[in-house]
């Protein structure tokens, strides 16, 4: 769990560095009430990797510079992913909209009906205490710092995935290289930094 965080914070920190603006998603991908009981490892990890290689060639993510994944299983819902997306916020602004079209991509594409999703930026501002969602600027602490609970919640290991499965429940995407010439236009101001121990979400 703490190599998962810092790899997914590093991943963070690193694309705010070659980028002043991400739009950043958040989708659950699950399976129906009627399929899920049927629905095992094998097959969870089948479609998560059909919808991987949409990353490359579909063009709802032709702006995507990063992401991330967490597998659970829960007695009533068994296997399902949480996914955290990453775009260029110069290039996408409709979030909940793209976000809707990925979760139904899963659910007709890539399950052929047998999907379930939840777009977690419709209405984020009335459901999440520290919103994360939509558009982030790089020095927009408030939901910088809700982008970090986020980042705890999904490095947290999932106590039923790690006894059912033997294989990875948690990915990221590649690290982007770091920026080491000099950064074009103004100095940035430096994020600011909290006590986590303080904070109560």
């Amino acid at each position: 769990s703490r190599n998962n965080h810092q790899r997914l914070s590093e991943l963070v920190n690193r694309l705010f560095d070659c980028h002043s603006r991400l739009t950043v998603l958040r989708v659950d991908l699950s399976y129906s009430e009627e399929d899920s009981p049927y629905i095992d490892y094998e097959t969870s990890c089948y479609h998560r990797d059909q919808l991987c290689r949409r990353f490359h060639k579909n063009d709802l993510f032709h702006h995507l510079l990063g992401y991330a994944w967490k597998l659970e299983w829960k007695p009533k819902k068994g296997f399902h992913y949480h996914f955290i997306f990453f775009f260029n916020g110069h290039q996408v602004q409709e979030d909940i909209t793209l976000a809707k079209r990925i979760g139904e991509l899963w659910v007709t594409y890539i399950t052929r009906g047998q999907g379930h999703y939840f777009n977690c930026n419709f209405k984020a501002d009335s459901i999440y205490r520290y919103n994360a969602m939509g558009r982030i600027e790089y020095h927009d602490f408030e939901k910088r710092r809700g982008l970090d609970y986020i980042i705890r919640y999904l490095t947290k290991i999932d106590e039923y995935a790690a006894m059912l499965v033997t294989g990875r429940t948690f990915q990221t995407s590649t690290m982007p290289s770091a920026i080491t010439g000099p950064r074009p236009g103004r100095p940035r101001q430096l994020p600011m930094t909290w006590d986590h121990d303080v904070l109560h979400f």
